[in-house]
C-alpha cells in the first residue's frame, strides 16, 4: 500500500444473503451495530474486514460473491490498516490469538514511553483483583499478584480477553487505521464493559472503532 486512509466514512453492502443492502455512514471514532440476534451484525462485520484485506469476499452461507463498497476518508488512498477481534471465536483460536499477539509484544519497536501507557492501562483494569504487569521484562507479558509471579496463560478469561483487546490496539496504534470487534462483552465484567470505550479513545483516540455488542454498557456513554 503506497498510501494508507486514517478511517472508513462509509460502508455499502449490496445483496446480504440475497435479501438485503447495507448503507452505514460512519463516524471517525466509534461506531456501534446494535440489533436481535441473526440479523447480519457478525457478517457485516467480518465480510467488510475480508474485503479490505482481499479486495473481495465471499458469502459464506451461499458462497455467493458480495458487492461491497468501502469509502475511506482520503479518495486518494489505496488501503488502510485494520485489525478484527472476534470474541466468538472457539477457545483454540483466541489461545493461538493471545501467543501470537504476546509473541509480537516482545519485537515491537515502541517507545519506552509508548510500553509505560499500554502497561498503565493493563494495570488499571486488572487492579480489582490486585494484579500488575511485570514491568522488568518487555521481551514477554506475565503478571504479578501478592508477590508470585503469574504467566499470562494462567489469567482468567475474561482477562485473557482484555489482554487480546489492548494488545491488539497496541500493535496498531502508532498509526491510524481501523478495528472491528465483534461482541467485546464477552466474559467481560460490567465495569469493564463501561469503561472500554472511554479508555481507549483516550489511549488510542486516531484508531477507529466499529463494533458490533448486544451490551447497553458498551455504548450507554
Amino acid at each position: 500500500m503506497d498510501k494508507l486512509a486514517h478511517y472508513l466514512t462509509r460502508i455499502e453492502i449490496y445483496g446480504l444473503w440475497q435479501r438485503y443492502n447495507v448503507d452505514w455512514n460512519l463516524r471517525p471514532d466509534v461506531n456501534i451495530l446494535s440489533g436481535m440476534n441473526g440479523i447480519g451484525k457478525t457478517t457485516i462485520l467480518t465480510q467488510t474486514a475480508a474485503h479490505l484485506r482481499a479486495g473481495s469476499v465471499s458469502e459464506e452461507d451461499t458462497g455467493r460473491l458480495l458487492d461491497i463498497r468501502v469509502t475511506l476518508d482520503d479518495p486518494q488512498a489505496d488501503g488502510i490498516l485494520c485489525d478484527f477481534i472476534r470474541m466468538a471465536d472457539y477457545p483454540a483460536l483466541q489461545r493461538q490469538k493471545l501467543d501470537d499477539l504476546v509473541k509480537r509484544y516482545g519485537t515491537l519497536h515502541i517507545t519506552p514511553e509508548e510500553t509505560k501507557q499500554f502497561q498503565d492501562v493493563v494495570d488499571e483494569f486488572f487492579t480489582y483483583t490486585g494484579k500488575s504487569i511485570d514491568r522488568t521484562d518487555t521481551s514477554t507479558i506475565r503478571f504479578l499478584q501478592a508477590g508470585e509471579m503469574i504467566p499470562y496463560r494462567k489469567l482468567s478469561a475474561g482477562e485473557k480477553q482484555m489482554l487480546v483487546i489492548l494488545l491488539s490496539i497496541l500493535t496498531c496504534r502508532t498509526q491510524p487505521g481501523v478495528i472491528f470487534m465483534d461482541e467485546p462483552e464477552m466474559s467481560l465484567h460490567i465495569e469493564w464493559q463501561q469503561q472500554l470505550i472511554g479508555r481507549i479513545r483516550d489511549w488510542a483516540p486516531h484508531i477507529q472503532l466499529i463494533l458490533a455488542t448486544h451490551s447497553p454498557a458498551i455504548f450507554m456513554n
